[in-house]
């Protein structure tokens, strides 16, 4: 009867002795899924800081250029204004109707075009603009 009684009372043991058994190999499954995927998210985020990394450093190298580039035309503009105020003749353009002086207002005014050179360069009488008669 003992053995009964012992046999009785350890089928439920022996059950919740399973039950735990599952509990923790599931647990010890979803640990490495967990730290899998942990991996996976790092890499990802390492991949995004050095993408965030590369874009910054192009982000600066065309700034550097930009300003670099930005102070050459504004050389070149100075350049174009010194040689535009060192031919100061009071003469009238007889394509434009204006004076030279006027001219060179525009030109500090505004920014400078290729139409604007050709401007002036045919109210000096230069062979690029209109007044090749002059």
């Amino acid at each position: 009867m003992e053995e009964e009684a012992h046999e009785v009372n350890s089928a439920p043991l022996e059950e919740l002795l399973r039950h735990f058994q599952q509990q923790q190999q599931l647990g010890a499954v979803e640990r490495a899924d967990a730290g899998l995927e942990k991996a996976e998210l790092d890499a990802q985020i390492g991949e995004l800081e050095s993408r965030l990394d590369a874009q910054q450093k192009l982000n600066t190298h065309l700034f550097r250029r930009v300003e670099m580039l930005e102070e050459v035309l504004q050389q070149e503009k100075h350049k174009h204004v010194q040689g535009v105020e060192s031919m100061h003749t009071p003469r009238k353009c007889k394509t434009l109707g204006v004076s030279m002086e006027d001219l060179r207002q525009r030109l500090l005014e505004h920014k400078v075009f290729a139409s604007t050179r050709i401007a002036l360069k045919s109210a000096e009488g230069s062979p690029l603009g209109g007044s090749r008669n002059a």
